[in-house]
C-alpha cells in the first residue's frame, strides 16, 4: 500500500509540469489557390519570367491558358501540341502522375499564334544573377521548345544517381512558384494580402473563374477543366468570382441585346409576296390600317404602350409591315423596348 501512495503522489508531481509544457502549434494552411483578374495574371507571369527566366514562364502560361494542373503541364510532350489539327487542341493523355483526369483542350486561334510563336522564336529573357555576397551579373536565357519529347525535361543524373522522371518534378515547380510568390508580394506590398496565396494551382483557377465571369455554361466549363460530372461542387469551388465579374458580364449582356436590337431594326420587314395578298384579298382577310385588329387597337390605346410589356421588337415590325401601325407609332415602340434594357 505505501508503494501504491508513493506512485501516485510521484504522478501528481510530474503531472503540473505536463500540463504547462508547450503544445506544438498547427502549421498554418495556404488555403485555397487564389485567382487572379487578366491584368494581375499577365503581371505575375512577367515577374515569373523576369525573376526565375522563360522555361519556368512557359510552364506557368501554359496553366493559365489551359486550365492545367501543373503536373500536366510538366508532363507534357512535344506531339501533346495538335496545332494542325482541326480544330487545334491540347492533348492531356492518360499517364500515371499526370493528373487526375485525361482529355483534349482546344486551342483558340490567338493561343495557336503564340505558341507558333514560341515554337519558331522560343522564350527569351534578361535578369541579375547574384554570383555571390559582392556580386551580381546580367544573364539572358533563351528557352527554345523541343521538336519531339518533353517539353521540361528533368535532370539525368542527381547527387551522381540516376533520376527516374524524364521531366521536370512538380515539387521543383511548386518549390519555386511559392519563392516566386514571395518575392512577387514583396515587389506589389499594396496587393500581398490577396496574392499571398499564389500557388501552383493559381492558373487553374484563375482559368476557370475567368470562363464562369464570361458566362460560360457550367457544363461547357467543366469539360474544359475535365472535372468529372459528379464534381459540381469541386468545380464551383474553382470560380473565385466577384461582384466585378457579375457587373462585367451583365454589361456584355446588355450591349449584346442592344446590339440585336438595332440589327432587328435596321432590317427591313419583308414584304408579303403578290401570291399572299391575293389569297387574302379573295379570303377577305386582308387587313388594312382602318379595319385593324383588336390586338392592334389595344396597343394604339395603351398609355404609354403598357401593353407592349410581353410584346417584342420583331411583333412590332410585323405590325407595321401588316399596316396595322404607323411610322411614328413604330419608333415609340422601338425606343420604348430599349430604354427596358
Amino acid at each position: 500500500m505505501p508503494r501504491v501512495l508513493l506512485a501516485a503522489l510521484f504522478l501528481l508531481t510530474l503531472a503540473p509540469a505536463c500540463w504547462c509544457a508547450p503544445r506544438k502549434l498547427k502549421k498554418k494552411s495556404l488555403g485555397q489557390a487564389v485567382a487572379l483578374s487578366a491584368q494581375d495574371w499577365q503581371s505575375w507571369a512577367q515577374f515569373v519570367l523576369n525573376e526565375h527566366g522563360p522555361r519556368m514562364y512557359v510552364l506557368i502560361m501554359l496553366t493559365g491558358m489551359f486550365a492545367l494542373r501543373a503536373g500536366e503541364a510538366a508532363m507534357l510532350n512535344r506531339e501533346d501540341l495538335k496545332l494542325y489539327m482541326s480544330p487545334p487542341r491540347l492533348c492531356v493523355p492518360k499517364e500515371k502522375g499526370r493528373g487526375k483526369s485525361a482529355g483534349h483542350i482546344p486551342i483558340m486561334p490567338e493561343q495557336v499564334q503564340l505558341l507558333q510563336t514560341w515554337i519558331s522564336q522560343g522564350v527569351t529573357s534578361s535578369r541579375m544573377v547574384a554570383l555571390n555576397q559582392n556580386g551580381k551579373r546580367m544573364i539572358t536565357e533563351k528557352y527554345e521548345l523541343p521538336a519531339k519529347g518533353r517539353l521540361f525535361a528533368g535532370r539525368k543524373m542527381y547527387n551522381n544517381k540516376k533520376v527516374k522522371q524524364d521531366h521536370l518534378s512538380y515539387h521543383g515547380v511548386w518549390s519555386a512558384v511559392r519563392k516566386l510568390a514571395k518575392k512577387f508580394c514583396t515587389a506589389h506590398p499594396s496587393a500581398a494580402s490577396k496574392w499571398e496565396q499564389l500557388r501552383t494551382h493559381s492558373g487553374r483557377a484563375t482559368k476557370i473563374t475567368m470562363m464562369m465571369g464570361e458566362g460560360v455554361s457550367l457544363a461547357m466549363s467543366m469539360e474544359y477543366a475535365r472535372h468529372a460530372k459528379s464534381s459540381i461542387k469541386t468545380h464551383l469551388g474553382y470560380g473565385r468570382l466577384t461582384p466585378n465579374h457579375v457587373h462585367s458580364y451583365l454589361m456584355q449582356e446588355r450591349s449584346r441585346q442592344i446590339g440585336l436590337l438595332a440589327t432587328m431594326v435596321q432590317t427591313p420587314p419583308s414584304s408579303p409576296s403578290t401570291k399572299t395578298v391575293k389569297k387574302r384579298r379573295r379570303g377577305k382577310q386582308a387587313l388594312l390600317p382602318s379595319r385593324a385588329t383588336d390586338e392592334c387597337q389595344a396597343v394604339k390605346k395603351a398609355t404609354p404602350y403598357s401593353a407592349l410589356q410581353d410584346c417584342t421588337l420583331k411583333d412590332a415590325m410585323q405590325w407595321q409591315a401588316d399596316g396595322k401601325l404607323t411610322d411614328e407609332e413604330f419608333g415609340k415602340i422601338k425606343d420604348s423596348l430599349l430604354k427596358t434594357l
